[in-house]
């Protein structure tokens, strides 16, 4: 009877520390939704949702595009003040010509030319000073969005700092927690050769130990985002199987094993079939059958890859980022889909990098 209570506590702790990692990763979304929310609430719609990397080439873009306009507007008010020069001496011109000093004339004349020259347009005083105005209230707009972009980066790393910190105390705690209970269990069999005899005999004690330490694995797994949702669903799903097994083959006759299938994927088109070099991150659909399980995609030609990001899919299809950096060799690629299973699918040369 004591063994009996003592399994069963065992049971419901094991129960308590699934249910707290399961609040655990649900309240650490919950923040991060939050802080995303509160950083997003400044920002307008075009940088709303952005991916960092897109931002990040947004904004050297526009530190290119504000040289110029710097540069443009230095140039233009240069030519400004010898347009201002040229009327102040019409100004002159006509008082001389009223006063009929030739001298005066010739002299204000040859400032005028000189002044042309080196304004060197042939645009009036007004449309200069509009062109100087214009580009003014580009260069505050264009700065404007790159405070944004700039603004915008710093949350994302702030929040990344919060969530790696979140999951390294989140780890230590699981770690202490680990601990406690296999001491606990030591301390356990120490005290009673009942509760000893059933931990070492090679049956449920041990069993579940290593059951323990492996949900709090997989747990710390997905916190530590070493593991997907798709993966730890499997991993869960599997060790919850497992789990009901045992109970039910204690009641019936064992089965026979069964050699498991693997998914059969296939790819028919990808969407779009190329990019060019050094352009911002590219939005692909990959379109086949049994493509649900895929968790890994790769672009290769030889030892050349093609970054692949944000991999989504469904049975269907699959929907990713490319991104081509600017030493990205030029060619036909391959595209290779794996599933979680390890089951693999290929498409030959259906890539091409321009």
């Amino acid at each position: 009877m004591r063994s009996k209570r003592v399994w069963r506590l065992s049971f419901l702790l094991l129960i308590v520390v699934i249910v707290y990692g399961a609040y655990s990763l649900i309240l650490n979304s919950l923040e991060g939704a939050e802080v995303q929310s509160k950083g997003e609430g400044k920002q307008e719609l075009q940088i709303k949702g952005m991916p960092p990397e897109e931002m990040r080439y947004n904004r050297e873009k526009l530190e290119k595009e504000i040289g110029e306009l710097e540069n443009d507007t230095k140039i233009l008010s240069d030519k400004m003040w010898f347009l201002d020069d040229m009327k102040k001496l019409e100004k002159q011109l006509v008082d001389a010509q009223q006063r009929k000093d030739r001298q005066e004339i010739e002299r204000i004349k040859d400032g005028i030319k000189r002044d042309q020259k080196d304004a060197d347009t042939k645009d009036s005083w007004d449309q200069v000073n509009e062109k100087i105005q214009n580009n003014k209230k580009l260069l505050k707009e264009k700065r404007d969005l790159k405070y944004r972009l700039e603004t915008a980066l710093f949350s994302d790393v702030q929040q990344k700092n919060s969530e790696t910190q979140f999951r390294v105390d989140i780890s230590r705690y699981f770690t202490g927690l680990i601990a406690a209970v296999i001491l606990g269990f030591f301390v356990v069999a120490f005290r009673d050769q009942i509760v000893r005899r059933e931990i070492f005999s090679g049956h449920s004690g041990i069993q579940f130990i290593t059951l323990f330490s492996l949900v709090i694995a997989i747990i710390l797994f997905g916190i530590m985002g070493i593991l997907e949702g798709k993966e730890l669903a499997a991993l869960l799903g599997g060790l919850s199987g497992y789990i009901l097994g045992r109970t039910t083959s204690a009641k019936t006759e064992p089965a026979q094993p069964k050699t498991p299938l693997l998914s059969s994927p296939a790819i028919t088109s990808i969407s779009p079939v190329e990019a060019t070099v050094g352009a911002p991150p590219v939005p692909v659909q990959i379109v086949g059958n049994g493509l649900q399980l895929a968790n890994s995609v790769k672009i290769i030609q030889g030892a050349n890859e093609v970054l692949v990001s944000d991999i989504t899919s469904n049975d269907q299809v699959i929907s990713c980022k490319v991104t081509l950096n600017a030493n990205q060799p030029k060619g036909s690629y391959d595209v290779i889909v794996t599933n979680s299973d390890g089951a693999v699918a290929k498409l030959p040369q259906a890539f091409t990098v321009k």
